[in-house]
């Protein structure tokens, strides 16, 4: 029993100790700062995550490894992530490679700082190396043997990987020796040929060479033809670039001229030894044609020395250096760079501004100040800070702009600005004359190099409503290869508002397509929609349409549907203005009247035209009107059509008939029919012409009519039917035959009519019975006189007829009237009969409009003065 305990108790034993020597690797590991996630075995070891930590750093991060192999050692990764650390202390360069057993690893992406990613394939066999980097379609082949030290590379890249705009290939070949504790050698050629911008004509070879016997070094590059660049800039073919020294920082000889020539300008670039003294020289870049300005340096043992220099750039901006620097010419080292930017009136000062620089990496350390002008804005602002390649820290950014109206202020952390994505965030705040807004955007830079984030902006309109109309903006953008871009959905929003005793409604505008800010223009297209207005006496209803937006080109298309309306407007550049077409087509509807002091019940409404802003606003407008009623009070209007032109410019407006006017019938108490006219207005005096309309089976005619017009104008009227006028009342008190005719001078005022010294006569004979119904019988009974009158009337054949009308601008009609005729039932009893009547036109009319009360009136009157 004890022999068993005691090999119980060894096997326990033997176990623990296996345990913790399969664990002590991982415990190392774990105090050396490596960290892992999801082990596990699937056909091999795989491991999800590894990555060695320092602090809040990851300066290795493996993703997606798998041993599937031990003979060879087969390792794939999916990514491996190199960053630098701040902790990261310097490490010495590998001096050896060490013996290892045969392995093959494969990396699918490999990245090193910022840089884009490569793939990497890696296999070695009894000292023998071979290796593949990838990028995009390029790739670079190398094969390195342990034993000798003699290595070659060969490979390909299409420049095209590098920017999407460029064209041609760059082949790069060379051999050395690298062996332990001995010089290095090297032979590089590099040979690209075809190299260009696509859209671009020309066309270059390039080659360059470099030989290393450490500790020396000797580079050179030609060009055979001009190249082209970006921008449209070229690189011209010349003596090209030849140079050597040391790898201690000693440039020992160097010479060339490089010269580029662009749409800004041109720059020359020229390299010269001192003859006089080993590992000394002079160069100069001169900038001319469009630029300006000189960059004189001098190199002289391991050290650099630029002269201050002031520079003119492309879009008038300035670069200077406000004293001279030197800077060491080594692996490590600092300089101070006392710069000043100049741009419109504007001005960036670099202060206590240092670069420094090492073999893990370059950045700026300092403050920058912003002050001036700029476009009639004062400016100021600053920030105080570092910036490399992993990231930038410091004082948040301030920048101010202000003027009379406008006064804005803008800061951005920058905390956070750190590779790979530089996370930003910014705000504005401010306000322009009595509108207070504010705004805020964050981004960052995507995996294709662009950038993308969100956009919000609030303005309030309270201190100019009465309530609410708050606006606000959202949306996402994208800024990528030089275009800014809206997407689509992003949206403004003005929300409900009261103005004085009017209803503003929510009003939207919609980017339905992604908004691109490109060639100084905006292109896309906006969805509005407008929920209407609503005011004391008229209302608009929903209001729906879209924008395109083409660069400096624009055009709305809007409707109303509850009205049948729409219209459509262009805008174009034009001068220093812009100009644009419009057209308009409604229906003529009860709605569309709201508010105004006539009421629209049918027709159609169609116009064009075209318009102008440079300083002020003018258009042209041609407009049909067809088939449109129309109530005025108790003025019926019916059959309208009308060909109109619109001119409208700087405040004055033209309005004219193309041809005559045309209106089916007026019912003003008693219908005029087919009335014509033409016309003409400055929309405060209407001048009508050649009008023409029937009225009581005869015709109204005037060459010409001004309104208002405090001047006497003749209407001539003809052929009124005397048994139409009789007509009007509803029981006829007599019964009249024949024709009368005459002129009437009229005064039209703004709101009233007055008539002058009217004539009316006869046209031929005339006749008048008066019917004896009982009324008649009855006044005739009651009255000596009137019934002896009644005896004399009845029947008349008038042979003479004559009326003086005058009325004033109140509407009382003042009438003496004049008939002589004979009786033919009385022996020819000749009547000579004078009648005078006051009576007020404008109620009478209105009478005849409202009601059958014109009988019971000329029933009871009793005439003033009537003599035999």
């Amino acid at each position: 029993m004890a022999a068993w305990s005691r090999r119980r108790i060894g096997v326990v034993a033997t176990l623990v100790v296996l345990v913790l020597l399969l664990l002590l690797p991982f415990v190392i590991a774990w105090s050396l700062g490596w960290r892992w996630q999801g082990i596990g075995w699937r056909q091999g070891l795989v491991i999800t995550g590894l990555w060695q930590q320092q602090g809040e750093c990851r300066p290795l991060s493996l993703r997606g490894l798998r041993l599937s192999s031990l003979r060879p050692i087969t390792v794939t990764v999916d990514s491996v992530s190199i960053r630098q650390c701040d902790s990261d202390t310097a490490t010495e360069p590998l001096s050896e490679l060490p013996d290892l057993p045969a392995l093959h690893v494969k990396v699918w992406a490999l990245q090193w700082q910022d840089y884009p990613p490569l793939s990497l394939e890696l296999t070695q066999e009894n000292g023998h190396w071979w290796g593949r980097a990838g990028f995009r379609n390029g790739e670079v082949l190398g094969d390195y043997q342990q034993d000798s030290g003699a290595w070659q590379v060969h490979g390909q890249i299409p420049v095209s990987d590098l920017d999407s705009r460029a064209i041609g290939v760059v082949e790069l070949g060379g051999s050395g020796q690298w062996l332990p504790d001995q010089p290095v050698r090297a032979d590089l050629a590099l040979a690209g040929s075809e190299l260009g911008m696509a859209g671009e004509d020309y066309r270059a070879n390039l080659s360059g060479t470099v030989t290393v016997e450490q500790p020396r070094w000797q580079a050179s590059l030609t060009l055979s033809d001009p190249l082209a660049l970006p921008a449209g800039w070229r690189l011209l073919p010349g003596e090209g670039l030849t140079a050597s020294g040391t790898f201690d920082g000693l440039i020992e000889q160097a010479k060339g001229r490089l010269q580029a020539r662009g749409p800004q300008g041109q720059a020359l670039l020229t390299l010269a030894s001192d003859d006089q003294r080993l590992g000394a020289g002079q160069g100069r870049l001169t900038l001319s044609e469009g630029m300006d300005g000189t960059v004189a340096f001098q190199w002289q043992g391991v050290q650099l020395l630029v002269a201050p220099f002031e520079l003119t750039l492309p879009e008038q901006m300035q670069l200077s250096l406000r004293e001279s620097v030197t800077m060491p010419l080594a692996a490590d080292g600092d300089v101070t760079l006392p710069l000043s930017a100049h741009y419109q009136g504007a001005t960036v000062t670099a202060e206590n501004s240092q670069l420094l620089w090492s073999p893990d990496g370059v950045h700026w350390q300092g403050a920058l100040s912003l002050s001036g002008q700029w476009q009639g804005y004062r400016l100021s602002g600053g920030w105080r800070g570092r910036a490399g390649a992993d990231g930038v820290s410091g004082e948040p950014l301030k920048v101010r702009l202000e003027n009379a109206d406008l006064s804005v202020e803008a800061a951005a952390p920058v905390a956070e600005l750190k590779p790979p994505h530089w996370p930003v965030q910014a705000s504005l705040k401010g306000h322009y004359q009595r509108l207070p807004f504010q705004a805020r955007m964050s981004g960052r830079r995507d995996d294709h190099g662009g950038w993308a984030g969100s956009l919000d902006a609030d303005v309030d309109a309270a201190d100019y409503l009465d309530q609410g109309g708050t606006a606000r903006l959202d949306g996402r953008w994208q800024w990528r290869e030089g275009v800014f871009t809206l997407a689509s959905g992003a949206a403004i929003s003005v929300a409900q508002a009261v103005h004085g005793k009017m209803l503003l409604k929510p009003l939207s505008l919609t980017a339905r397509t992604p908004l691109r800010y490109q060639d100084g223009g905006v292109h896309g297209q906006l969805a509005l929609r407008g929920e209407g207005l609503a005011a004391e006496r008229w209302e608009l209803p929903v209001l729906t349409g879209t924008v395109d937006l083409n660069g400096q080109r624009a055009r709305a298309e809007l409707a109303v549907k509850d009205w049948e309306a729409s219209l459509a407007v262009s805008a174009r550049p034009f001068g220093t203005g812009y100009a644009g077409d419009l057209s308009l087509a409604s229906a003529l509807r009860p709605e569309l009247s709201r508010g105004l002091g006539f009421t629209l019940q049918s027709g159609q409404l169609v116009a064009d035209g075209d318009w102008l802003w440079d300083e002020v606003v003018s258009f042209g407008v041609k407009a049909n009107v067809s088939g449109a009623d129309l109530d005025w009070g108790s003025v019926l209007a019916r059959g309208l059509n009308a060909r109109l032109a619109l001119d409208w410019q700087d405040g004055e407006a033209d309005l004219r008939t193309r041809e005559p006017i045309s209106l089916a019938s007026v019912d003003v108490g008693t219908p005029i029919t087919n009335i014509r006219l033409s016309g003409h207005s400055d929309l405060e005096v209407w001048r009508f012409s050649d009008i023409r309309a029937e009225v009581l089976g005869g015709e109204v005619l005037a060459p010409q009519l001004q309104w208002p017009s405090d001047q006497w104008q003749t209407v001539v009227v003809t052929g009124i039917d005397l048994n139409q006028v009789a007509a009007l009342q509803n029981e006829p008190a007599v019964s009249l035959s024949g024709t009368v005719g005459g002129y009437l001078p009229l005064r039209l005022s703004r709101n009233s009519v007055a008539v002058r010294g009217g004539r009316l006569s006869n046209e031929g004979p005339l006749s008048l019975e008066v019917p004896m119904t009982s009324a008649v019988q009855a006044m005739a009974q009651s009255n000596q006189a009137v019934g002896l009158a009644l005896d004399s009337l009845n029947p008349l054949l008038i042979s003479r007829f004559f009326a003086q009308l005058d009325m004033e601008d109140s509407g009382w009609l003042d009438a003496a009237v004049t008939i002589e005729g004979i009786n033919p039932q009385q022996n020819r009893l000749p009547v000579v009969f004078n009648y005078t009547h006051k009576e007020n036109v404008r109620d009478l009319l209105r009478s005849l409009r409202i009601g059958d009360q014109i009988t019971d009136e000329i029933m009871n009157r009793t005439p003033m003065e009537s003599t035999q």
